[in-house]
């Protein structure tokens, strides 16, 4: 429970408004919706590619694309 805490304190709500964005422009991406295997790969590109434009936001804050769709799908 506390990592969760420490977790959330590190995402802003600027940080939350650009990865709505980012959904609201790729919905496969937001519904998880990638099932074979170069869906699957896309997808993590897709959140590489999210990572490096959230962790630009604030400088204190570097995410994995991993690390960054595990706070959104969750």
């Amino acid at each position: 429970m506390s990592e969760d805490i420490f977790y959330r304190r590190q995402v802003s709500r600027q940080h939350l408004e650009v990865l709505a964005q980012y959904m609201e422009r790729y919905p496969p991406l937001a519904l998880a919706s990638a099932r074979s295997r170069e869906g699957h790969v896309q997808s993590k590109r897709m959140w590489e590619k999210i990572a490096r434009t959230l962790n630009r936001i604030d400088e204190g804050v570097t995410k994995s694309g991993k690390s960054w769709a595990r706070l959104f799908l969750l």
